[in-house]
């Protein structure tokens, strides 16, 4: 299911408008029947993977407030990412988070302010998407834990003068494998992503590190780096 509310005069002005961005339907669909039972949500549409959404969004005045995005598959970061680049107006909620810290750091990096595990509850969700609206960010305990503790290896790289603290924690994972001598494809299987995905890292992290061809990489990134990269190899 694709839609985009054809309704909006039925939408308060107090209300916020919710994109719902899910690849599984049942799970979108139970998301749009549960926002709609709090009074100050609206579902606005939704969406099953990254490209719908944004052709929901192209040309929408307004567009909406929140975009919830379901980042339980393998390509959930990466939606999130390319969501958010496209269209940074709106503010993000990602769901169905795992317990994977470069995960939890990359869509940080990339500008999404809620961050809510698969044992979040509705309320948690209802909450979330309000502080999103208001430009605030809300996390549980142990994703600002893992946060703080990126936050504390990028200071503590930038006083070693690191190059590679360029870098996103994706970007310096995609680098680490590129080090390794691994083709885009052979990466995209290994971390589970898009191939025009991992073709993007790359490009930024040629962009990053100054250099032309993927192969100047291992001179920047040597293998015996892996362990500073701060990397969770998946």
């Amino acid at each position: 299911m694709v839609r985009r509310s054809d309704r909006p005069e039925l939408r308060r002005p107090e209300q916020i408008g919710v994109l719902v961005v899910s690849g599984v339907r049942l799970h979108r669909d139970q998301l749009c029947g549960l926002l709609e039972t709090y009074s100050a949500i609206t579902v606005w549409g939704a969406a099953g993977d990254a490209e719908q959404a944004l052709e929901l969004l192209h040309g929408a005045d307004p567009v909406p407030a929140v975009g919830i995005v379901d980042v339980s598959g393998s390509r959930g970061v990466g939606e999130a990412e390319t969501i958010r680049r496209r269209c940074p107006e709106l503010a993000l909620v990602s769901i169905g988070l795992a317990d994977v810290e470069s995960d939890v750091v990359e869509l940080a990096e990339a500008g999404v302010l809620g961050f809510l595990t698969s044992e979040a509850g509705p309320d948690e969700l209802a909450t979330a998407i309000e502080c999103a609206a208001r430009g605030e960010a809300l996390c549980s305990p142990s994703i600002a834990a893992a946060l703080v503790r990126r936050l504390g290896d990028r200071s503590r790289g930038r006083s070693n003068g690191r190059l590679t603290d360029r870098l996103t924690v994706r970007e310096a994972e995609v680098a680490r494998l590129v080090a390794e001598g691994l083709s885009n494809k052979q990466i995209a299987r290994r971390l589970s992503i898009e191939l025009s995905t991992v073709k993007n890292h790359v490009h930024h992290i040629l962009e990053k590190l100054q250099i032309d061809r993927r192969g100047e990489v291992s001179a920047q990134i040597p293998r015996a780096e892996d362990s500073v990269l701060g990397v969770n190899p998946r």
